[in-house]
């Protein structure tokens, strides 16, 4: 287990490659403040020049004030930013708009639901390396692919029509000249909005705010949401949603394979469940910097254990266990 200052050293060295003379904006709220400050430690060790900027906590994922001042002129003249917030931004517009435009930036949503600095977790450890040579070969079955069909033990069994869509995948490596990443190790797609059909029984994580006490049952319709089980965990689930205000959040808007060696989906960190290696996640809500067309005021993750996944009918993954060539 990395402490948190070897985990900021890893973020800043082994993931961005920055450099003396680089500039850094680190995007940050109350909550992460502390591990921000290890990142910003981390990159003036190596002689870059460093802003830390705090966000308002008000409001979940308020990811619309990026385009407002301060923040906008940083991101826009930074070449590397970091979201160290307790939530990702990496879907906004913003985010978008400054990659496009050459800037680099990670995701990396500190969030951890029992306090624990996420910088010290065991999963920051894992390769970037071994990420990519995993990924790759996910990516090269998804290349010309029209559907995804995905089944769990629990009682998932869902289609994803991905027809036009890219697959991509996270690894956190900024070193050949990526301009967006995340410490979500995965591979990922987006698939087309009005496209995911089927059940899904969540059994992994709700995400930020945690893991099911049993599989919660949700049915999804021409690319959305459309029932969520009766149950305490459903209720939960549903205020969640509704908070946000926005109905795009029932919106089916990636679909993820975990990648993550280290990784263990428990429910308490909402980076480290999506990433475990063995699960699938379906994103939800926003979708804009990975491929689709869904805005929304926000985006959450719906994790499963053990997926077993075809694409076009060919095997890929057999209940969490990648089937080789």
């Amino acid at each position: 287990m990395p402490t948190v200052e070897q985990g900021a050293s890893i973020v800043v060295n082994e993931w961005l490659h920055i450099k003396s003379g680089n500039t850094l904006t680190i995007l940050t709220d109350e909550s992460c403040r502390a591990q921000a400050e290890l990142l910003a430690a981390a990159a003036r060790k190596v002689g870059a020049e460093e802003k830390l900027l705090l966000l308002p906590v008000e409001r979940e994922q308020a990811a619309a004030i990026l385009g407002a001042e301060p923040y906008a002129s940083a991101l826009d003249t930074s070449e590397f930013i970091i979201g160290a917030t307790r939530y990702s931004l990496i879907t906004s517009k913003k985010i978008s708009t400054v990659t496009a435009a050459g800037r680099r930036y990670l995701s990396l949503p500190l969030s951890a639901n029992d306090g624990k600095p996420m910088l010290g977790f065991d999963f920051m450890a894992m390769s970037p390396v071994r990420v990519r040579e995993i990924a790759r070969g996910i990516l090269a079955h998804m290349e010309n692919c029209r559907e995804i069909r995905v089944t769990t033990p629990a009682g998932t069994d869902l289609t994803l029509d991905i027809r036009g869509r890219r697959a991509n995948f996270f690894s956190g490596d900024f070193s050949n000249g990526t301009r967006c990443d995340s410490s979500c190790f995965e591979a990922y797609i987006a698939p087309v909005e009005t496209g995911t059909n089927g059940v899904m029984a969540v059994d992994g994580s709700f995400g930020y705010i945690g893991a099911p006490e049993k599989p919660l049952r949700i049915e999804f319709k021409n690319g959305r949401a459309v029932s969520i089980e009766n149950s305490a965990d459903g209720e939960r689930l549903r205020a969640y949603i509704a908070s946000f205000r926005d109905g795009n959040m029932l919106v089916a808007a990636e679909f993820g394979l975990g990648l993550n060696l280290f990784g263990r989906c428990t429910g308490n960190c909402y980076i480290e469940d999506e990433s475990a290696f063995g699960t699938f996640h379906i994103g939800m809500g926003r979708n804009l910097t990975l491929g689709g067309q869904s805005d929304a005021a926000g985006h959450y993750d719906l994790v499963c254990f053990r997926p077993t996944v075809f694409m076009d009918g060919t095997i890929l993954m057999k209940d969490g266990i990648l089937i080789e060539d």
